[in-house]
């Protein structure tokens, strides 16, 4: 474990490092700063425009208002803990309750927003996806405006599209489909393919 948090504190100096040495603000105002082409998070970039690796996440009150247009690949390293964790928490029918905060209206300034496509491990941090989200475990508390799939579960704050998992969906809301051998959802206006389906 402390080879590991070496590992964090390495990284988060190199790209502290790499940031003032190559970084330039393309903003008068400092508050909203413009990154093209490949760039990194967690940074002082507000908006990413190319493909943005994240290599771990950022707090919940850093990462609102952030946003990615293109590509966003999620390479933060504590996610290969993520699959025998996302396969237990799978298999419970009633995993559908939020787990961070109750977002009863979700707004798009809540989230971390991606303008294209997410491809990782797996994440904890919520994000508002307008496009796909591919994950290799699952997802936590996204809202969904595309499609979404996972080798494990998917558990999700809403769906507005098609949700698809190796075992389980476990989604507050969904306006669309949920494909998957467990499907459970508070909200649903759509259909569920499944071995086993509930709906409040």
């Amino acid at each position: 474990m402390n080879h590991l948090k070496i590992v964090f504190f390495v990284l988060a100096a190199t790209v502290s490092i790499h940031q003032v040495a190559l970084g330039q603000e393309t903003s008068s105002d400092s508050t909203y700063v413009n990154r093209y082409g490949v760039w990194y998070s967690p940074s002082s970039a507000t908006s990413i425009h190319g493909v943005c690796i994240t290599v771990f996440a950022e707090l919940y009150e850093n990462h609102i208002g952030k946003n990615v247009n293109g590509l966003e690949l999620g390479l933060n390293p504590i996610t290969i803990f993520f699959p025998p964790v996302f396969l237990i928490y799978s298999l419970d029918p009633d995993t559908h309750q939020p787990i961070y905060f109750e977002i009863q209206n979700p707004e798009v300034s809540d989230y971390k927003l991606i303008n294209g496509i997410h491809l990782g491990i797996g994440s904890l941090q919520p994000r508002w996806i307008n496009g796909l989200y591919v994950s290799a475990t699952g997802g936590f508390e996204n809202v969904i405006n595309g499609a979404n799939v996972s080798l494990v579960m998917n558990k999700q704050t809403r769906v507005n599209g098609i949700t698809i998992a190796g075992i389980g969906n476990h989604d507050t809301e969904c306006n669309g489909i949920q494909i998957g051998l467990f499907n459970s959802c508070q909200k649903l206006r759509g259909f569920q393919f499944g071995l086993w389906n509930k709906n409040e």
